[in-house]
């Protein structure tokens, strides 16, 4: 089971990473910043690592709504 503390820095990562892509004003934008600065600080000190290794982790953070990502594969013989 998931740690409480993970689950909810994830929370507020999908959050604001949904909040900047699709928000036009600079004040929101500010505040999504905010909420993605405190996300990764919890995942950095819940990982016992940097913070700047945390934001480098997410390659796709605000550009577009936060989902799971899921590949499918098959081959057929």
């Amino acid at each position: 089971m998931e740690d409480q503390w993970l689950t909810w820095a994830k929370q507020l990562q999908a959050i604001a990473s949904t909040g900047l892509h699709f928000c036009k004003e600079e004040f929101d934008r500010d505040r999504y910043r905010a909420v993605a600065d405190i996300a990764n600080g919890m995942l950095a000190q819940l990982g016992n690592v940097p913070i700047e290794r945390i934001a480098g982790l997410v390659s796709d953070f605000a550009k577009g709504y936060a989902t799971p990502k899921v590949d499918v594969r098959g081959a057929v013989c």
